[in-house]
C-alpha cells in the first residue's frame, strides 16, 4: 500500500506540473496565433463586412486573452494544489472540483475542433496539432483526478487500519 502512495503522488506532482505547463503553452498560444497569423484570421468570414476589420481583431485578442488568463490560473491554481498534496501539504482538495470543470471545458473544446476541421482547409495541420495537444492535456488532467482520488482512499484505508 505505501508503494502505489508513493507512485500516486509521483504521477500527481508530475501531472500538476505538466497542468501548469499546458496553461502557458495554451497563453502562449493564443499571443502565436495573434501575430503569425494576422492575415489568416482577417480573411475569416466573421471579418468580412466589418469596416475596420482591424480594430475587431483587437476586441476579439483582448477577449481571447482574458480568456487565456483565467484559463491560465485555474491551470496555476490546479496544479500548484496537486504538487502540494503530492508532496504531503495536505490543501483544501477543491482543486479536484477545478480540474473537472476544466475538463468539461478542455472536452467540448476538443469537441469543437473536430466539428471546425476542414480537410480543405490550409491550416489543417495547426487544427490537428491542436487537437493533439488538447488530447494530451485532458488525459493529465484526467490521471491528475484518479491519482488524487485514489491518493486520499489509500490515505482514508491507511487511516482505518490504524484505528
Amino acid at each position: 500500500m505505501d508503494k502505489e502512495l508513493r507512485r500516486r503522488q509521483s504521477i500527481l506532482g508530475i501531472t500538476g506540473i505538466g497542468v501548469i505547463v499546458f496553461g502557458f503553452w495554451s497563453f502562449i498560444k493564443i499571443h502565436l496565433y495573434f501575430l503569425v497569423g494576422r492575415e489568416y484570421l482577417l480573411s475569416r468570414p466573421g471579418y468580412y463586412g466589418d469596416p475596420n476589420p482591424t480594430a475587431l481583431l483587437i476586441i476579439t485578442y483582448i477577449i481571447l486573452l482574458i480568456i487565456a488568463a483565467f484559463d491560465l490560473s485555474m491551470r496555476i491554481y490546479i496544479g500548484r494544489n496537486a504538487v502540494f498534496e503530492a508532496n504531503n501539504y495536505h490543501r483544501k482538495t477543491h482543486y479536484v472540483g477545478a480540474a473537472m470543470i476544466l475538463i468539461f471545458f478542455t472536452l467540448l473544446s476538443i469537441f469543437l475542433t473536430i466539428i471546425s476541421i476542414d480537410p480543405h482547409d490550409i491550416d489543417i495541420l495547426d487544427q490537428i496539432a491542436s487537437f493533439l495537444v488538447d488530447i494530451t492535456s485532458v488525459s493529465m488532467l484526467f490521471e491528475l483526478v484518479s491519482s488524487s482520488l485514489k491518493i486520499r482512499k489509500i490515505r482514508n484505508e491507511e487511516k482505518a487500519v490504524r484505528r
